[in-house]
């Protein structure tokens, strides 16, 4: 494709360019996009730090819930400490107070839902100036999605829906029966509309057919990551063998039952004390954080906090051995986590702890990596006194293949479909 060509897409993403795995997953996207020859025109909420390569544009929610959301997700991005977090939050969100547990007892959804309709508005001025060929709603928010339907209707434009997370499961669902008739009736009309429904994980797209009956223009692209090859050449640090967890832990994707793994992986081996580091980076809940505080080998395990993407992919390259966690929940089999992708281009074995998703045991196995069940005390430390002693014997293992999932490949099956709604159209 000639790289001077102007085709323009109008992407909707909610959370673009914030620090979260649903704006990393379109984010990554955009160098190859601009490479292959597409300018995005994007629109999104307040709530991340605006893009300077490519047009832009922002607008907010109007219901109570989406701006005291949107008013906490700037404050995050422009305070430095928490102090001053709740010296500008408290004044300025006690208006908003009374409405926003008016809204929530009248209608229970996502405090996003309410950013399609003037996300439809400003929508309509970005076609009229930058005429796309195509409509691409993505990220983890719903509201996209209805916005681009509405874009996509009036402006007779051809529209591809990415849905990040299943709008609704077919187990439990946690949130109101108001809720789910919403959300059903949202997957329904996306499914009827759009010229392509674009799942990333295989179980999602496959359960979404049968609910919906549709069966016709749905697709499953793994939205891969940024390849960054690994400079580093050792996976030992200070002769011991780290297993580092990047990300966020709360609910039943926490690290309790990892850290009762490494504490009976010493007790059965008792040298592995000097061998084993566990550290993590991101943020923990309290459970994690109990079992952290009362570790008996405070040596052993420690908790960093909070660091930036960039500073987490140096140390991503620098661990022996990177540990992926899941929720222990249903709706598990139906999602893969962003982190999956960041893991396998540093070229670092996986310990992965998965919940009911063969998807992602067979991505990892067919690539030289390791996964056990997530809630499988005794199977992760077997896994961990396993891998700890081959990197400290420096012991053969099947060579790790470089991972097929990039962004770039992504932005290719993206383009091709895009091309078939096209000709379609």
């Amino acid at each position: 494709m000639n790289k001077t060509s102007k085709r323009k897409w109008l992407i909707l993403s909610y959370q673009a360019n914030k620090a979260s795995a649903c704006s990393q997953h379109i984010d990554d996207k955009f160098p190859s996009m601009i490479n292959k020859g597409i300018q995005p025109v994007l629109l999104s909420s307040p709530c991340g730090q605006r893009h300077q390569t490519f047009p832009h544009e922002t607008t907010l929610s109007i219901a109570p819930s989406g701006l005291r959301f949107e008013l906490r997700s700037f404050l995050r991005l422009h305070c430095k400490t928490k102090l001053q977090f709740k010296l500008f939050e408290t004044p300025l969100l006690i208006p908003i107070l009374p409405f926003y547990l008016l809204e929530k007892i009248i209608l229970n959804l996502e405090s996003e839902w309410s950013w399609h309709i003037m996300a439809s508005q400003k929508g309509n001025t970005l076609i009229k100036r930058y005429q796309p060929e195509i409509i691409y709603s993505t990220g983890g928010p719903s509201c996209a999605h209805l916005a681009a339907y509405k874009l996509a209707k009036k402006n007779r434009i051809p529209w591809i829906a990415e849905l990040q997370d299943p709008l609704i499961h077919d187990a439990e669902y946690h949130r109101s029966k108001q809720a789910f008739r919403y959300y059903s009736r949202l997957e329904k009309l996306i499914r009827e509309n759009s010229c392509a429904s674009i799942f990333m994980c295989d179980a999602a797209r496959q359960n979404s057919d049968r609910r919906t009956g549709i069966t016709e223009n749905s697709y499953t692209v793994y939205p891969g990551a940024i390849a960054n090859e690994s400079q580093q050449s050792g996976l030992l640090e200070n002769k011991k063998c780290t297993f580092n967890h990047f990300g966020s832990l709360g609910g039943s994707r926490d690290g309790t039952v990892l850290i009762a793994a490494v504490k009976q992986c010493i007790e059965q081996t008792p040298n592995l004390k000097n061998s084993i580091k566990l550290n993590f980076y991101g943020t923990c809940d309290a459970a994690t954080a109990k079992d952290i505080a009362s570790f008996p080998y405070p040596d052993v395990v420690e908790f960093h906090g909070k660091i930036s993407r960039t500073e987490a992919i140096k140390e991503m390259h620098s661990s022996s051995c990177l540990i992926l966690i899941q929720n222990r929940e249903f709706f598990s089999s139906e999602t893969i986590p962003s982190k999956l992708y960041e893991y396998m281009h540093t070229g670092r074995p996986i310990l992965a702890l998965t919940y009911n998703n063969g998807e992602i045991d067979k991505i990892l196995h067919e690539s030289g990596h390791f996964s056990v069940p997530a809630d499988g005390q005794q199977a992760i430390s077997h896994e961990i006194n396993k891998i700890t002693t081959m990197i400290i014997n420096n012991e053969t293992q099947t060579p790790l293949k470089k991972s097929p999932w990039t962004a770039d490949r992504a932005v290719e099956q993206l383009i091709a479909i895009a091309t078939t709604c096209l000709q379609n159209a």
